[in-house]
């Protein structure tokens, strides 16, 4: 009962993303898509934030291998988490929902949801600090990571961005300053 309700909500899920995709918005961010434009093959291409997760992804894999007897182990809900986080980074910024969000003021704030909501939540539910940084070539330990863990003035600073409250206040102030400069340049 339970599995035929998930596969129903999921597929009303595709059902209105696909529905999004197709149907042109009211609302558009800059302009709306050209006359005679596909949504559906507006992809844009860009290496960079796929290299960016292959990379991200390479590190996560690498340290978890290289980890041996973890004192806390990273469980299989955790990886499916992080890699869950990947693939909605790359949803937002590879697939036809970026150069969609520049025309779709709907696609725009999806993108959104996906890059400032979902995708933190699920990378860092993932753990990623251990087996990441297990995951770094030696020179790379060595040579950086080391000397920055070593410094009390950086362990101090890791220590006070970490804090909850600290994260929150800076989320929010940074979301009402981009907004705030968004206003002004709009105007």
């Amino acid at each position: 009962m339970r599995a035929k309700i998930l596969l129903l909500l999921g597929g009303l899920a595709i059902a209105g993303a696909l529905g999004l995709l197709v149907e042109t918005s009211v609302a558009y961010a800059h302009g709306g898509i050209a006359p005679g434009q596909n949504p559906l093959t507006a992809w844009k291409s860009n290496p960079l934030p796929s290299l960016a997760l292959f990379l991200a992804a390479y590190l996560y894999v690498n340290g978890l291998s290289r980890w041996e007897n973890p004192s806390h182990p990273v469980t299989p809900w955790q990886r499916i988490s992080f890699f869950a986080g990947l693939f909605a980074i790359f949803l937002a910024l590879q697939s036809p929902i970026d150069p969609l969000s520049e025309h779709q003021f709907s696609i725009h704030q999806v993108q959104h949801l996906l890059m400032r909501m979902t995708a933190p939540l699920l990378v860092l539910l993932g753990a990623p600090l251990t087996p990441m940084l297990r995951g770094l070539p030696p020179w790379a330990i060595h040579g950086v990571v080391r000397p920055v863990v070593r410094n009390p003035m950086a362990r101090r600073g890791y220590e006070i961005l970490i804090n909850p409250i600290v994260t929150t206040v800076m989320f929010l102030g940074f979301l009402y300053i981009w907004r705030s400069v968004t206003i002004t340049f709009m105007s």
